[in-house]
């Protein structure tokens, strides 16, 4: 789609002072007086626009346009982009002489060894030697202009190449336009920048964001909404999602214009499967690795900042930090976090489950650590799914506690469902599965019934407490389940759960009076010096009992 190249964004706005600019040094190159121009600017700011617009003017002259285009994938490739250029000049007759000495000599073959330095230098030397003879033969007869998209992305033996062209373009009628893109200061071509912009012939314009005005004329110009006041404030909500950067503009509007209301921003989700998030994830892709990997680790945080972004991904610090001219003007991460929540989703959904998993659990723990609060920390262990270190059961345990005391039961519902699946220890699991059935049935008791035959058999087998087996005697005959009850009952009670009995006694002499006697008799003291707790819910049950026995009317 148009959108993931940006090679469809039209009209062009907010770039006259570019486009005049390139035709002034095409007149220039016309009439005898080469030059070099460099379109700067970061990922999805419409340089390969600029170039192509350009090239498309220019066909109507008597110009040769000789164009190649880099690519990350192919920067291994020697030679690969002086190969696009010169292509188009190979067979010709005028050229043959010279294409068919560097094929048949030793030249390539010198440059591609493992020879002295000296030596491959002067290789080089010759191969340029002879481009620039055929180049300067054929600005003999017409303007020629180079233009070459993303350098940055060049193989080392074209960009040499290029340099060595660039130099002697002054009097020859050849304009040679390279569009790169900008990111951090380290990641750039020194030696390039030295070279190219020592030379008088050379100059450079830097790409940015699109202006509130530029993205509104673009809006205005897709006929998305009529002009007044409802065109002023979707093109303000297209430029806060984006940052103006033409790219994210470009898909934005094509989601705006497929959306059956078109007055203001789709759906998060629709943003993120439509257009905008693939051009999001060009956007990424396309970026720098550094920046690539910032984003991702910028985007699994809801609270970023560079020392979560930096720990999470093993970076330095300060490297990430250098970072952050280039990851504001792109317009997608201005002071850490994402413009649109849609932006922060396109980012995730590119991720593998388990480099997903792997992000999240590491946030988890830096959180964990940082003393954040524990709701941060289990919403990243919520997120990545299982397997979960064991450190994890006790975060989302204590998770669960938060979100009950919150009124959040749903949230501790899904605490204690992945702690349950997270945990190896089979006195721990029953534990979990008797407070996850507790939390659901205040909720949904169907729901939680399904626990009970695993509830039962952790019982059974000894790994389940007295209190939490009292817990499941009053869920079963809640549920008129009134034998499985019996059964629990009939379990032997250890001197030290005596005390757990006093509430479970209280409640059946009021509630099952039958059932009450399966419990050992009352007492006000176990025997072994344990005193029977006193709290409201003991003195209720104690209350419903004097009533149902007649002590009390």
């Amino acid at each position: 789609m148009c959108a993931a190249t940006g090679d469809c964004m039209s009209p062009m706005v907010d770039r006259d002072q570019q486009r005049d600019l390139l035709d002034s040094m095409f007149m220039d190159c016309a009439s005898g007086k080469g030059g070099v121009l460099v379109v700067s600017g970061p990922v999805g700011t419409g340089k390969s626009v600029v170039l192509q617009e350009f090239a498309n003017r220019i066909f109507q002259s008597d110009a040769v346009v000789l164009s190649a285009s880099a690519s990350r994938v192919e920067r291994a490739l020697p030679f690969e982009i002086l190969a696009q250029i010169f292509q188009p000049l190979a067979g010709a007759p005028q050229h043959r002489a010279e294409v068919v000495r560097m094929i048949s000599s030793d030249v390539c073959t010198t440059v591609l060894s493992d020879a002295a330095t000296e030596e491959v230098e002067r290789a080089y030397g010759e191969v340029f030697h002879d481009l620039w003879l055929m180049l300067v033969r054929e600005a003999a007869e017409h303007p020629v202009v180079i233009t070459v998209d993303d350098v940055h992305h060049a193989d080392d033996s074209s960009l040499r190449g290029l340099l060595f062209l660039a130099r002697r373009l002054k009097f020859v009628r050849c304009l040679m336009v390279l569009s790169e893109q900008t990111g951090p200061p380290h990641r750039q071509h020194p030696l390039m920048h030295a070279e190219l912009f020592s030379q008088s012939h050379c100059r450079r314009v830097r790409l940015g964001p699109l202006t509130l005005d530029g993205v509104g004329r673009l809006v205005a110009a897709r006929d998305i909404v009529p002009d007044g006041p409802a065109l002023v404030e979707l093109a303000a909500q297209c430029h806060a999602a984006t940052g103006g950067n033409p790219l994210l503009v470009s898909g934005l509007l094509d989601d705006l214009a497929a959306a059956s209301s078109s007055d203001t921003l789709p759906a998060v989700q629709s943003l993120v499967t439509g257009s905008f998030g693939e051009a999001v994830i060009s956007c990424l892709h396309r970026s720098h690795p550094e920046i690539q990997q910032i984003v991702t680790g910028a985007a699994i945080f809801e609270a970023p900042t560079p020392q979560r972004v930096a720990a999470l991904l093993d970076l330095d610090e300060n490297t990430v930090r250098r970072c952050e001219p280039a990851l504001t003007v792109t317009g997608l991460l201005p002071d850490w976090r994402p413009r649109h929540p849609a932006i922060r989703q396109a980012v995730l959904t590119q991720l593998s489950p388990r480099e997903n998993g792997r992000l999240h659990v590491r946030a988890a723990a830096l959180l964990r650590d940082e003393r954040a609060p524990i709701e941060q920390a289990a919403f990243h262990l919520l997120a990545a799914g299982v397997p979960l270190p064991t450190w994890a059961v006790s975060v989302l345990q204590s998770a669960a506690t938060e979100a009950l005391a919150n009124g959040r039961r749903l949230d501790a519902v899904r605490c204690l469902e992945l702690a349950r699946e997270t945990t190896s220890d089979d006195v721990e699991r029953a534990a979990l599965t008797a407070r996850l059935t507790l939390v659901e049935w205040r909720g949904n008791q169907p729901a939680a019934e399904r626990h009970f035959p695993e509830l039962m058999a952790a019982a059974g087998a000894g790994r389940l407490s007295w209190h939490d087996t009292a817990a499941l005697v009053r869920l079963l005959l809640w549920h008129g389940r009134l034998a499985e009850a019996g059964e629990l009952l009939d379990r032997p009670v250890a001197p030290a759960e005596a005390a757990g009995t006093a509430l479970l006694r209280g409640w059946l002499a009021s509630s099952y009076p039958r059932l009450a006697t399966r419990l050992p008799a009352a007492s006000d003291d176990d025997g072994n010096g344990f005193a029977l707790p006193h709290g409201p819910a003991n003195i209720a049950a104690e209350i419903c009992a004097a009533v149902q026995l007649g002590e009390l009317d």
